[in-house]
């Protein structure tokens, strides 16, 4: 519904349409570290803490702009 809101396409799955979606895994457990912050301000108070739910896969316009890295253990 944002989509409407907006005033803009999209907000829908459909035969030739755009894809504009994200795939998350809400069993995925990891550790969240300082690492895993991008921002300059390194302080959270989910450090240290196991943190359930992941992004994998984000498609904007049916594109891929993100892939987790299986490698990376939840680093993002």
């Amino acid at each position: 519904n944002v989509a409407s809101i907006l005033g803009i396409s999209g907000g829908r799955l459909e035969k030739d349409g755009q894809a504009d979606i994200t795939l998350i895994d809400p069993d995925f457990e990891f550790e969240f570290k300082e690492e895993n912050i991008f921002s300059r301000s390194k302080n959270s108070p989910f450090i240290g803490r196991s943190l359930k739910g992941i992004t994998e896969m984000t498609m904007i316009g049916g594109k891929i702009v993100f892939e987790r890295d299986v490698q990376d253990s939840g680093r993002r």
